[in-house]
């Protein structure tokens, strides 16, 4: 057989040739041994696109996939993925069943090998659900939900015949109660007509009071649209006071402020300087300067006859003299001649207070305070003000004064300026000074919030009469009001209180009407009740006789349905019991897995190895070396694998069938290299014996390079 892969995975336009005794594709990781793998696993797969495995494929490989084989494969030994999976794939670590009666989109292939070894396409277990799902189900066609449906439905035909006998019995007392209902219902068309006619009168009467109401909200509208059309006159004629001028006014007397503060500012200073100019022609400033000079030279005078010694440093040369003298005479009654020098440290010096006050009295311009001063503070304080003085004599005040008056007639001008803007914009807006724009300013924003209102009002007013503007329902009120005065429609008579009551007393009448109609449609449903029982009373012996009949046929019908169920039971328990011998079988797989299981692991073929009485794991056992039975599951790794792989083995020589093709995917990963060739070699006898190919996939070079001497194996290495 010859594997095409023109589009699938990795590989574009590559085929493979795949022998009928062994196959071995060998390499490393990522080579492609997969691929292929899903390849062979597609083309021997039912062609079932909703199948988990074909989404799978799908999702790894995309939905462009071109693949085949030469020659096709017989689409009748094709198989379910899961069950091909679980039968005539091994993979690494997926040596164990994977039972599929879980699997919503999987057969139950446990059932499909079971006929295969019993020889026969009857599924004994199959008919043991049908059988007991009859008996004991819950569908609707079993018996037991049969029986109830017919048990109910004789209820139902009892107390229906109840009622037929009392029906036969109660037909004179019908006829009475007949005649009774007839009287009520006339009475009651009598009280009917007179409410119908006293809720007409109401009726009328409210709706000329209604009149009245509309016409005073006619009256209520004409008088808003007056309203409306007096204040949208006053906005219009005041259309600028729409807009805040509160700014403008604000700024405009903000630089009114400011230029009448500069101007009191520049008059100030022109006033001061004026009077600094008088003064300064009033005062003889020569003179103070020379008696200043004269006051500074008196000073320095002063200061020059106060320069002596001072007090302490006098006492330190006389105690320094009398030291010396009294260490060469060695004599300390030279200290005595300290004594004569104390009285001159106790007298006071002259703080010259006389000669300050002197001075200042020839100066008595200068505001000086003579008291804790001395000559040097005096002749400092009189330098300054002769500085001061000289300063006062520099300056020329004519030159600032004109700097002055120039501002001062520029701010006037200035002034003149922002009050004719301001006036002109009091007479823009009609108002007096800031105060009236202000109160003119919230009468108008008022009125204009009050017209807004009054607008939307009268919007809604004449949306409801479907115009869009007010002149039109000025002109619909005012045809409406002319058609209501034709009629005499008095305004007057319109009171809330008495519609109010009028409505009640009509709802209140409206309730005893149709209360009146209820008991009438009761009354009238009773009587043609009680007529069409009167009709049918010819027809009630029939209706008996017919319920009887069913009833008798129900009950002959559970006696049978019962009948049916204990066969049912019986059939169960005697096809329980074949079903039982046939699980014997399992005894002929287990020596078959047994001598496959003995090969792979070397041992003798007469060996005891394996009992398997199903395919679940607690149903296999292994005798260990001290021939002890253990299950499966307790063995170590490579003797799980060895027990599985010939069970797999050992089933499809039961159940093969010529062209399936045994995949697998290096199952002998656990085995050391003494179990890989015995394991080969029983690979290799199997296949020559029961004329089944097998693909072999892996990446261990031990594998390849025994296979390298089978001369019937086809080996492709991939890079």
């Amino acid at each position: 057989m010859i594997l095409n892969l023109n589009r699938f995975g990795k590989f574009k336009n590559k085929s493979f040739e795949i022998s009928d005794k062994l196959t071995l594709f060998y390499g490393e990781n990522e080579s492609g041994k997969t691929t292929i793998f899903d390849s062979l696993m597609l083309l021997f797969s039912e062609n079932k696109k909703t199948s988990s495995f074909a989404k799978q494929i799908k999702l790894r490989y995309g939905d462009d996939i071109d693949i085949n084989t030469i020659p096709n494969i017989d689409e009748n030994i094709k198989l379910h993925p899961q069950s091909y999976n679980n039968l005539y794939s091994i993979r690494q670590s997926e040596i164990i069943f994977e039972m599929s009666d879980s699997k919503k989109d999987s057969k139950d292939w446990e059932s499909e090998i079971k006929k295969k070894l019993f020889a026969s396409d009857i599924d004994i277990g199959k008919i043991i659900s049908e059988v007991k799902a009859e008996y004991s189900g819950k569908s609707q066609s079993s018996i037991p939900v049969l029986l109830k449906n017919l048990k109910y439905r004789n209820e139902e035909i009892k107390e229906e015949l109840n009622n037929l006998y009392s029906k036969a019995d109660t037909e004179v007392n019908k006829r009475e109660r007949l005649k009774e209902l007839d009287e009520l219902l006339k009475e009651s068309n009598n009280i009917l007509k007179d409410k119908a006619d006293e809720y007409n009168r109401l009726v009328s009467l409210i709706e000329e009071k209604n009149r009245s109401k509309e016409k005073n909200n006619l009256l209520n509208i004409i008088t808003m649209i007056n309203e409306f059309y007096k204040k949208d006159k006053f906005i219009k004629e005041n259309i600028n006071l729409q807009k805040d001028h509160s700014k403008i006014i604000n700024d405009a007397e903000k630089k009114l402020d400011e230029c009448e503060n500069k101007i009191s500012y520049l008059k100030g200073k022109i006033e001061s300087l004026q009077k600094s100019s008088e003064d300064k022609n009033k005062t003889d400033y020569q003179s103070i300067i020379l008696r200043i000079n004269k006051a500074i030279k008196k000073t320095d005078d002063l200061k020059e006859k106060n320069k002596k010694i001072p007090k302490i440093v006098f006492l330190a040369v006389m105690i320094f003299i009398s030291a010396l003298l009294s260490l060469f005479f060695k004599n300390p009654y030279w200290f005595l001649i300290i004594l004569p020098s104390i009285p001159f440290l106790l007298i006071k010096e002259n703080k010259n207070d006389k000669f300050i006050n002197d001075i200042l009295d020839s100066l008595p311009e200068l505001d000086i305070n003579s008291e804790s001063l001395d000559i040097s503070e005096l002749k400092d304080i009189l330098l300054k003000e002769l500085a001061k003085i000289e300063l006062i004599l520099e300056k020329n005040d004519n030159e600032e004064l004109e700097k002055y008056n120039k501002e001062l007639e520029e701010a006037l001008i200035n002034l003149n300026n922002y009050n004719e803007e301001l006036n002109i914009i009091f007479k823009k807006l009609n108002i007096k000074n800031k105060e009236n724009y202000y109160e003119i300013k919230t009468n108008f924003d008022n009125v204009y919030k009050s017209t807004e209102e009054l607008f939307s009002k009268l919007i809604i007013e004449a949306r409801k009469f479907g115009f869009k503007d007010i002149p039109t329902l000025e002109a619909n009120c005012s045809r409406i009001l002319k058609e209501l005065d034709e009629k005499g429609i008095n305004p007057d008579d319109f009171n809330e209180m008495e519609i109010k009551a009028l409505e009640n007393k009509l709802k209140i009448l409206d309730r005893e009407i149709n209360s009146i109609k209820d008991n009438m449609n009761k009354v009238m449903s009773n009587a043609s009740y009680i007529q069409g029982e009167l009709n049918s009373a010819d027809n009630i012996h029939n209706s008996i006789i017919n319920f009887e009949s069913e009833l008798a046929c129900n009950n002959e019908e559970i006696r049978n349905l019962n009948k049916r169920k204990k066969a049912l039971e019986l059939l169960e328990d005697m096809l329980s019991k074949i079903n039982k011998k046939n699980d014997d079988i399992f005894n002929s797989l287990s020596n078959e897995a047994k001598v496959l299981y003995n090969h792979i692991t070397g041992k003798k073929l007469s060996d005891e190895g394996i009992e398997m009485s199903g395919f679940d794991k607690n149903k296999i056992m292994v005798k260990d070396k001290h021939n002890e039975s253990r299950n499966v599951e307790l063995l170590s790794s490579a003797t799980k694998d060895a027990v599985y792989i010939a069970m797999r083995l050992s089933i499809l020589t039961k159940i093969h069938e010529a062209g399936r093709l045994i995949l697998l995917d290096d199952p002998f990963i656990t085995f050391d290299n003494n179990r890989i060739k015995e394991a080969l070699s029983f690979i290799r006898e199997y296949s020559n014996k029961y004329n089944i190919p097998i693909a072999i996939f892996t990446k261990d070079i031990f594998i390849r390079d025994i296979m390298k001497n089978y001369k019937e194996a086809i080996i492709h290495e991939l890079s």
